[in-house]
């Protein structure tokens, strides 16, 4: 398998400063959004082991770009993303908000 494209930006999104990470893997790419507190995975990512390690990690899934998150909402998220006040139907701008 040939990696064909990586990207890696700090770009603003709801007016704050966000590390973006997309990186293509044969048809699909994997995708994340990263905040001081947390961040924000595509279905590639594993969310088992993020919570084995206690991060603050929201899974969502359907997306094929950055925009594409900020307009879902959470599919699952780890319990560190749960005390912070992230929870499952939860919209991503808002998460953005708790985990910038």
């Amino acid at each position: 398998m040939r990696l064909r494209r990586t990207r890696v930006y700090k770009m603003p999104i709801i007016g704050k400063k966000f590390k973006t990470f997309e990186l293509v893997l044969g048809e699909k790419k994997l995708l994340v959004i990263r905040g001081s507190k947390g961040y924000i995975m595509c279905g590639y990512l594993n969310l088992t082991v993020a919570e084995k390690f206690k991060d603050v990690a929201i899974k969502v899934t359907g997306v094929s770009s950055i925009k594409d998150i900020v307009k879902t909402k959470v599919c699952a998220c780890t319990s560190s993303a749960r005390k912070l006040g992230i929870f499952k139907g939860q919209s991503i701008k808002e998460v953005l908000e708790i985990i910038a």
